[in-house]
């Protein structure tokens, strides 16, 4: 039996989301949130997608942080012939951003930066997720679901 968790729609919206970017996500791990070195972060591979900001900017029209990463992806694509191509491994015992060995032929780094910021967009979600779990939890409503020990 499968267990559902709260942060399964956080991760399933971020590979989708990768996807549309040319993100293939083969894991996400993530550690928080009231610690130094609190994260998340990704392994895959990454590379151009055809009409990746159109598709973004459709599935997510308000989200100006995703916006500008495809933004910067496709910049860094576009002047080296669309060619350019990143792994992304996750080491050591963190979740986070700079817990990854990301590989990539692209000199100017961009793409390794913009592959850290989906990373801190991911934990954001994550966090927003968690508190809403919380209040939700402390809320009314939930105090109130009839119980199961009956």
């Amino acid at each position: 039996m499968s267990t559902t968790k709260w942060w399964d729609s956080v991760y399933e919206d971020a590979k989708v989301i990768a996807a549309l970017m040319g993100i293939k996500i083969t894991n996400i791990y993530f550690s928080g949130f009231a610690s130094q070195g609190d994260g998340a972060c990704f392994e895959g591979l990454y590379e151009y997608k055809k009409g990746c900001t159109k598709n973004i900017k459709s599935y997510a029209p308000e989200d100006k942080e995703l916006h500008r990463i495809v933004q910067e992806l496709v910049a860094v694509q576009r002047g080296a012939f669309y060619r350019l191509c990143a792994s992304v491994t996750h080491m050591g015992v963190y979740s986070h951003e700079n817990s990854v060995i990301i590989v990539t032929e692209d000199q100017t780094n961009t793409i390794i930066k913009c592959m850290k910021d989906f990373m801190r967009w991911i934990y954001r979600r994550l966090e927003k997720e968690a508190q809403m779990q919380r209040e939700y939890r402390a809320s009314f409503a939930a105090c109130r679901q009839p119980s199961a020990r009956n």
